[in-house]
């Protein structure tokens, strides 16, 4: 399925249930992100509730360290290095330019 970014458009791999919920969503059929049934439009602020609820940035001072929705494309990131993913392929999933970006995943990579 072709993604569309805020800079190209890209190939990303989905399951069959997320194909299902874009399709749904671009022919007008559904919505993108739906909680108990209802449409949610700002993920965003609900995922910023949710980091509130667990204080999760109680008394971080450095903006660096704050847990914010950018994170989970982070985590992903991480979790992707440290599972063996190539960084190659870590660097297409996550759609940067070069493979100089992912480099910084590169220290998580388990040693062979």
């Amino acid at each position: 399925m072709r993604f569309y970014t805020k800079a190209d458009n890209r190939i990303v791999p989905l399951n069959s249930k997320s194909e299902k919920i874009l399709q749904d969503y671009s022919s007008g059929k559904g919505y993108l992100f739906t909680e108990h049934g209802e449409q949610v439009k700002h993920v965003n602020m609900i995922f910023t509730d949710a980091v509130k609820a667990c204080q999760l940035n109680q008394n971080i001072k450095d903006r660096r360290q704050k847990v914010v929705f950018h994170t989970l494309r982070h985590t992903f990131a991480s979790w992707l290095v440290q599972t063996g993913t190539p960084l190659m392929v870590v660097s297409q999933l996550l759609g940067h330019k070069s493979l100089q970006m992912t480099q910084r995943y590169a220290h998580l990579a388990p040693i062979q």
